[in-house]
């Protein structure tokens, strides 16, 4: 459908750039292993990437069954994302309430179930037609008609949750006087909150027309806690070298100095002689 080639051109540089984010926040992770939250982050900016690329397909779709594939596929990948990004608040934040994060595990594991097991995807009990949405920009795309399964506040469960993760975590840092921490995750975590868990569901029940925009707030979310990350990484290579030169210097005090010093471990054996 040409109408989707607009939008479909800004999902795919959306989904290289959290891609993109993704793969250098695990390079990350591998290199300093200790920091888990840049794993976890670079794992949901992947999987929010690859979700990203399900929608130009069933914007683009001439059946109910090209919709649904896309529509599965992308809830697998969300799901992961999900998870992913629980765990990236948790290490973030240093929430230490665990059963939170595994409940919220719990009801996403259940709703990969459900998505599988329903003919139409979880977010529909049926599908009975593909509805044009008109763009100002261009032409229509489509989406789903029909009705909403019944266990819909099950799907909204995990999103209610991790906002509850996140007002626990951001008071948190606010408590530690980790002021900067506080506001750069709110402001990255508010929008897309808002974006996901209120704007898109709305669209889905057709109560306005418009095309899913949780997968551009997202992508401002990734470079604003993107760079956050960057700057602890600086900060870390500068302290490390602070630390360095600090033991250059001890060295050559200890060297130059008339005096005999030896350093000796808890086993006895000697580590240094000047």
């Amino acid at each position: 459908m040409d109408g989707v080639m607009p939008l479909a051109a800004a999902l795919y540089m959306s989904s290289a750039a959290s891609l993109t984010v993704g793969f250098l926040a695990m390079t990350v992770w591998l290199v300093r292993r200790g920091s888990t939250a840049y794993g976890w982050f670079g794992l949901a900016a992947v999987a929010f990437g690859a979700a990203t690329l399900a929608e130009p397909v069933f914007y683009a779709a001439d059946s109910i069954e090209t919709f649904v594939r896309a529509l599965r596929w992308q809830i697998v990948f969300l799901v992961v994302f999900l998870a992913s990004f629980t765990w990236f608040l948790k290490e973030y934040t240093g929430v230490r309430q665990n059963w939170l994060g595994y409940l919220i595990l719990g009801v996403l594991a259940g709703l990969l179930v459900l998505n599988f097991l329903s003919p139409y995807t979880l977010l529909y009990a049926e599908i009975t037609g593909l509805r044009p949405i008109s763009l100002p920009w261009g032409p229509d795309i489509v989406f789903a008609e029909g009705s909403s399964p019944g266990y819909w506040p099950l799907i909204n469960l995990p999103g209610l949750l991790i906002v509850v993760l996140f007002v626990v975590g951001v008071r948190r840092l606010w408590r530690s006087g980790e002021r900067r921490r506080t506001v750069t995750i709110s402001l990255a975590f508010i929008p897309f909150a808002v974006a996901f868990w209120v704007v898109d569901p709305l669209m889905e029940m057709g109560l306005f027309d418009a095309p899913y925009v949780s997968s551009f707030a997202y992508l401002a979310m990734i470079l604003v806690v993107a760079y956050e990350l960057a700057a602890d990484v600086a900060g870390a290579a500068e302290l490390s070298d602070e630390v360095k030169e600090g033991e250059r210097r001890w060295r050559a005090l200890l060297d130059n100095v008339e005096l005999f010093v030896t350093e000796v471990d808890d086993d006895g054996r000697i580590t240094y002689v000047n």
